[in-house]
């Protein structure tokens, strides 16, 4: 029935603001149809005319929404022109509640077809209501309605044409009673036999509409099981046949006897089901003799029938199965010599394949709604597998319908999820003109995710159902990781707009809320954990370390595995992860699934079926076992196995980073792409080694997987230097100087300025604002010559990268937030001999006698009138109010205005020497303080600071413990008030955060001004050093007072690129200098940066003037320096580091108090 279009559910034009309408069309029959046929269904009383004469009524009744109704039509049409009238009224529209409010638009409907001889006229856009098109209000098959019976059997390949069948010939006969069983050559079922019994079988009662409908037929086959377990009916003969595997399936039976056949037929996923539940699938037909009847399509794995009939009565039938589903090619595959992996992944392709139907489906059984996340959670196998994603998209595009403020499927989390799955689905596809054709879509929804912030907060307005997975988690818990799936929307959002030039997608102006990682860290629910990880919330050091502490256990589901496995994998733990999707899909597979399944209990159970539940919501035997959700190990094996993840959209750039897991010594295998498949063979050698070959199609880059994926591309083995690139290196691997902002700025000399550095040969430029300026920072001015300056680096293909202060150390916005109040300047805990009277600046915290003399302890906040900082003061970066007023006063106005150019004129931000404690004054101990430490120190250890706050400064009591649990805490602190912040700030827009930090030197001053600045490296994209002086620590002179750099300091930053996988390490070099340090000696201290791993460099300094305070000297040639670090900075090829850098970080902090304290140094 190729060339006959199934119907579709049309309405007048209004939908259902038109209660009552007209439908009609006109046809022309070119010879007499003698045995005419109209079948209709609708949501109203219908009365059909043709030619203006009345031929039928169909009463408006929820039972004609489950089948055709054939009308009562004149047999024989004349030749000639006709019309067909549906006067319709409709008096109780299709239920919609806020789960399924996307189908708002399809409340009321009809569908029908007139069919003949030679006639086929189905109900579609070609009929007319008031002079208007009809409006297809969705195609056959899909929700609310689903598949109608009395259909004919063509009609499976649904409204969009694409559903196909085919022969199921494995199975297997499990049990039989009263009757011969024969499996032909063609897997057709034949069965002969006696009837035993004879009963009336009930009418199912249809009275009631559901919102959508597999809860129809619930009920329905709740009914009818209800009277099958009292009728007795295995007394007479019947059959159970076990599928090879579970199957979207239908049947068709042929009846080869001479008189009706009645059968009642049990579908089921388990054989505990098909004997314990009460819902379990129950329906059932008759076969005139002679005649055929199919089943509409169900998931099923194992069938039984029972054949009911005057006893005595000789029947035969014979039964054929087909599976249903779209027709895809598969293109992903996955072969290995570890059967565990091999069957984990054929499983999955399996199961997320038979739910590709009129949409991608939750479940082929039980749910046929399309359930946000998990058709996001499905998509993740889809991009692997197949070289089609209509369904997906289709499926986007329903849910996308939600109208203006109502949030999909009910829970908020969804419409975010909806953001990242388009997102996905244009990182895999880079089908640009879909992204484009859902804009409005994306547009209205994000506004109504924008109206529920609050502005002040970054939380939303209310306190919605936070639904986030199955496993109960506490009101908080959900409420917090709503939020951390907010984020990913929201950089999802971001992401598009940044791929596609001219979608300007709005997207949130107010912060993300201030959500500690603690709140992740120790929540008793996994999933908080991971989605707080993937978020950013939890940072990568903070989420190995749980990461290494989790077991996996009850409660547990597919979705949160998954996310386990993902993040492990992720964190170079890939063996753990497997562990993880072998400990659950493994479970699955170990009790016999052939798809795998909604929940997972990993306790033994006598009836695993039985035992499943959601937890939250479904439990026993209505568990789906069969959900797309839970098809994501095909993704997580190609990405973290094979090795193959997009880089870019379209798998434009790949990263390639094959892993052999335990067991595991061949392993071979392709992943779909829009430009063709890829093919990756790999084999363990005797060493551990991997011998890997990968096959791209033209178009593809590949990349090391272990690259940052923002920076120039590494590839694996030997490469040929590419003599023009090494002779004119790109603009990436070019010396980036800080340019100087020390007068009155005018457009004509920046562009000046600007000319000369490229014809000097650099790559780009830091614009930092420095003593001397006169023009307003950061007022409209200030602005204005960023612009230009990113316009004329645009123009000339160099780079303008943002400086975040004016002046050193980053923080104080020149001097805006100090300016705020007391709680944001700096702050100090000092020891003082003498007591002082409290007022603003100090604060008496605690006294203490020790060996007859009497030290007071106080909480000292910097004075404003510092001239080193605008007459203000430096801030407290303990404090994350500073930092996201530091972002808000700084780095915003640069969005703002900028924003478009954020990842390519603009590639990153600079910070400079942030620290934890600036205090000058060596005769005073110091150490760093923020409000409220103490109050965090109880919530974190579990006992109060204040008490011991001497043993900080005097070795007194259980001083090594008080003295390590405080500088963890400053550590941390930093890190996540500070750095984490603004690298997620800038990951979040893709820019690449870099610069450095105070005092990073020497152990002792590190930890005094910043406590740990590995920690902190973790959280730039490019970790930095600054070079002081003209001296290396084994070259200084004899005079001790010149400042020279140690070898810890770039071992420190390469050490953790490397571990890291950041390609690129930053030194800001030649500062403190001197006039006389010409270009051999800047030649000779860049090779020694270049062979300790440093490959990005900043020369220290070009001033915009020499006009006074902002005077200084500089080369009068700097372009064989340049084109020199240009050469040797190329990354075309991997690092040979084998040397990690680990600081003695533990004594460090259980000895140390403060720079004039050498315990444990």
């Amino acid at each position: 029935m190729a060339d006959k279009a199934v119907p579709k559910w049309i309405w007048h034009e209004a939908g259902s603001d038109r209660m009552q309408v007209v439908l009609e069309r006109s046809f022309i029959v070119e010879t007499a149809e003698n045995d005419a046929k109209l079948y209709l269904a609708a949501t109203g009383h219908v009365v059909i005319s043709l030619d203006d004469r009345l031929v039928g009524e169909l009463p408006e009744h929820p039972g004609n929404l489950a089948s055709f109704t054939e009308i009562g039509f004149p047999e024989t049409i004349a030749p000639g022109p006709h019309r067909i009238e549906l006067k319709i009224v409709c008096n109780e529209p299709m239920p919609i509640v806020d789960v399924n409010v996307h189908l708002i638009e399809r409340r009321v409907g009809c569908i029908g077809f007139l069919e003949g001889n030679g006639a086929w006229l189905p109900t579609d856009e070609s009929w007319i209501s008031e002079d208007l098109p009809a409006r297809a209000v969705c195609v056959y098959g899909e929700e609310p309605y689903g598949d109608l019976e009395n259909a004919p059997s063509w009609f499976v390949k649904g409204g969009y044409g694409d559903i196909g069948t085919s022969a199921l010939t494995y199975f297997d006969v499990l049990e039989q009673s009263k009757l011969a069983a024969q499996i032909g050559e063609e897997g057709i079922l034949t069965l002969k036999g006696m009837y035993a019994k004879e009963t009336q079988l009930p009418e199912i009662s249809r009275n009631e509409r559901h919102i959508f409908y597999h809860l129809r037929k619930q009920q329905e086959w709740t009914e009818l099981r209800d009277f099958q377990l009292q009728a007795g009916l295995d007394e007479g003969p019947w059959i159970r046949v076990a599928m090879d595997a579970e199957y979207n399936m239908r049947f068709r039976v042929d009846n080869d006897s001479d008189r009706p056949a009645l059968l009642l037929w049990n579908g089921a996923e388990s054989i505990a089901e098909l004997d314990n539940y009460a819902g379990c699938i129950t329906e059932s037909f008759a076969v005139d003799p002679g005649g055929s009847f199919t089943i509409l399509p169900q998931g099923i794995r194992y069938v039984q029938f029972f054949m009911i009939g005057p006893p005595e009565e000789a029947f035969k039938l014979r039964i054929a199965f087909e599976a249903v589903g779209v027709m895809l090619e598969p293109i992903g595959q996955f072969r290995s010599d570890l059967p565990a992996a091999d069957r984990i992944y054929q499983t999955s392709m399996h199961t997320n394949r038979i739910c590709h139907q009129t949409g991608l489906w939750d479940g082929v059984k039980r749910d046929r709604l399309n359930w946000t996340y998990d058709f996001f959670m499905a998509a993740k196998a889809d991009y692997v597998l197949w070289n089609d994603f209509a369904v997906l998209k289709r499926t986007i595009r329903e849910l996308g319908d939600t109208p203006y403020g109502y949030w999909m499927n009910s829970i908020p989390a969804y419409t975010c999820w909806w953001f990242v799955n388009v997102w996905d689905y244009y990182l895999h596809t880079a089908d640009r003109e879909f992204v484009i054709e859902m804009k409005p879509d994306l547009t209205r929804h994000m506004g109504w995710i924008i109206e529920n912030i609050d502005p002040a907060s970054g939380f939303l307005k209310q306190r919605h159902q936070a639904f986030i997975e199955w496993v109960p988690m506490t009101e908080a818990d959900a409420w917090h990781t709503l939020h951390a799936v907010l984020a990913l929307a929201i950089k999802s959002v971001r992401q598009l707009n940044e791929a596609i030039p001219g979608l300007e997608l709005p997207v949130p102006a107010n912060p993300l809320p201030a959500i500690p990682a603690s709140e992740f860290l120790n929540s008793s629910s996994l999933i908080a954990l991971l989605l707080g990880a993937e978020s950013g919330y939890v940072c990568e050091a903070q989420e190995v370390a749980a990461l290494n502490r989790i077991a996996l256990s009850d409660p547990v589901t597919p979705l949160s595995a998954y996310w386990l496995a993902e993040r492990l994998a992720l964190r170079g733990k890939q063996d753990q992860g497997w562990e993880a999707v072998e400990r659950v899909w493994g479970r699955m597979l170990e009790l016999g699934a052939t798809t795998f399944w909604e929940s997972i209990t990993l306790a033994p159970a006598d009836d695993f079926h039985h035992a499943l539940t959601t937890y939250t919501a479904y439990d026993s035997y209505r568990i789906s076992l069969c959900h797309s959700w839970s098809s994501t190990p095909v993704q997580w094996m190609s990405r973290h196995l094979l090795g193959i993840r997009p880089l870019a959209p379209g798998y434009s750039k790949i990263a390639f980073q094959p892993h052999a897991v335990p067991g595991m010594n061949r392993c071979q295998g392709t992943v779909s792409t829009p430009l063709g498949p890829v093919l990756v063979r790999w084999e363990k050698q005797a060493d551990g080694t991997l011998v890997s070959t990968i096959e791209a199609p033209e178009g593809v880059e590949i990349v090391d997987g272990t690259g940052d994926d923002r920076l120039q591309p590494l590839t694996r083995g030997e490469s040929e230097v590419n003599p023009s690139e090494f002779k004119e290196p790109a603009v990436e691997f070019r010396p980036v100087p800080f340019w100087s902002w020390n007068g009155g700025l005018t457009p004509e000399r920046l562009r000046t300025q600007i000319s000369q550095m490229r014809e000097a040969g650099v790559g780009g430029f830091f614009m930092h604002a420095r003593n001397g300026l006169k023009t307003g920072y950061l007022d409209e001015d200030w602005f204005d010559c960023v612009r230009l300056c990113i316009e004329e680096a645009d123009r000339l293909g160099m780079k303008a990268w943002i400086y975040d202060e004016k002046g050193w150390p980053s923080g104080f916005a020149g001097g805006i937030i100090p300016s705020l109040g007391r709680q944001y300047r700096a702050k100090a805990l000092v020891m003082l001999p003498e007591r002082r009277e409290d007022d603003e600046i100090c604060r008496l915290l605690k006294v203490y006698e020790a060996d007859g003399d009497t030290h007071f302890l106080y909480e000292w906040v910097q004075p404003l009138g510092d001239a080193r900082f605008e007459n203000a003061s430096y801030v407290d970066l303990l404090d994350g109010r500073v930092t996201e007023a530091f972002i808000e006063r700084t780095h915003r106005h640069y969005e703002a205005r900028f924003g478009s150019s954020f990842g390519r004129t603009v590639p990153g931000v600079f910070s400079d020497e942030a620290c934890a404690l600036l205090w000058l004054n060596p005769d005073v101990p110091a150490l760093p303080w923020t409000t409220n430490l103490d109050e965090l120190f109880f919530d974190k250890y579990g006992y109060s600071l204040l008490p011991r706050l001497h043993a900080l400064f005097l070795p007194e009591g259980d001083f090594r413990s008080v003295r390590y649990d405080y500088w963890s805490l400053v550590v941390e602190l930093f890190a996540e008030r500070f750095s984490k912040v603004l690298y997620d700030w800038c990951d979040s827009r893709g820019l690449l955060y870099t610069g450095h930090l105070m005092a990073e030197d020497k152990l002792v001053y590190q930890m005094e001004w910043v406590g740990d600045v590995m920690r902190q490296y973790e959280y730039m994209h490019i970790p930095g050093m600054d070079h002081l002086g003209r001296y290396f620590q084994v070259s200084r002179p004899e005079q001790r007072e010149q400042p020279y750099t140690t070898v810890l300091s770039a071992k420190q930053v390469t050490s953790v690129a490397n571990q890291l996988g950041r390609e690129r390490a930053l030194s800001e070099l030649f500062a403190c200098a001197g006039q006389g340090f010409e270009l051999s000696k800047q030649k000779w201290m860049t090779d020694w940066h270049l062979i300790h791993g440093i490959n990005l460099f900043s020369p220290h300094l070009l001033p915009y003037s020499m006009e006074g305070e902002g005077k200084r000297d500089y080369p009068p040639d700097a372009r064989p320096a340049a084109a020199l670090v240009g050469r040797l900075s190329l990354a075309d090829g991997l690092p040979g580091e084998n040397e990690l850098c680990a600081h003695a970080r533990e004594a460090n902090r259980a000895g140390a108090r403060h720079s004039s304290d050498r315990i444990g140094i």
